[in-house]
């Protein structure tokens, strides 16, 4: 039983959301800086690792496209990206085990995207919810989406939706 659970963890794929392309490259250089996957323009050289790979608008498509298969395959188990450059990975959601928003997003619209990542069966969604403004004011919004779906809401998660709730 504790080697298929070792199987399933190795096999299973973290997808860690940021709200721009600067947060997501030093998220990943902060993860673990001789890991991050970058391309290099100017000199056309690569940097490649079999953990964790970097997606976000400054990479051409094509860069963002083969950065997904890559996922997609195998050759990273997580990978940090925009919501913008992560679309291809819609094509796969089975293989996504976690959805990390390390960046909340800025609409719920956004949310409901990124939830759809994670394996609806096994998945695991985080977030980081901080106290800025965009997020305090969908507080009543998460607060209801997470009763609703039977989740636990922290108390101060309530607290704060019931005062942007009852504010104008």
């Amino acid at each position: 039983v504790r080697e298929k659970e070792c199987q399933k963890r190795h096999k299973s794929k973290i997808v860690v959301f940021t709200n721009s392309s600067k947060a997501a490259k030093t998220l990943a250089t902060t993860l673990d800086s001789r890991k991050m996957v970058t391309y290099s323009r100017g000199i056309g050289r690569r940097v490649e690792s079999k953990d964790i790979g970097v997606c976000h608008e400054d990479l051409s498509p094509e860069e963002q496209h083969e950065l997904c298969r890559k996922f997609r395959s195998g050759k990273y188990h997580t990978f940090v990206t925009t919501d913008v450059a992560g679309k291809p990975l819609l094509e796969r959601s089975d293989i996504i085990s976690t959805v990390i928003n390390y960046d909340f997003p800025t609409d719920m619209s956004i949310y409901h995207d990124r939830v759809r990542y994670a394996n609806t069966t096994t998945g695991t969604v985080l977030n980081f919810f901080t106290e800025s403004k965009s997020n305090l004011l969908l507080a009543p919004q998460f607060s209801a989406l997470l009763q609703g779906a039977n989740q636990e809401v922290p108390e101060q998660l309530r607290e704060v939706a019931k005062m942007f709730s009852a504010s104008p």
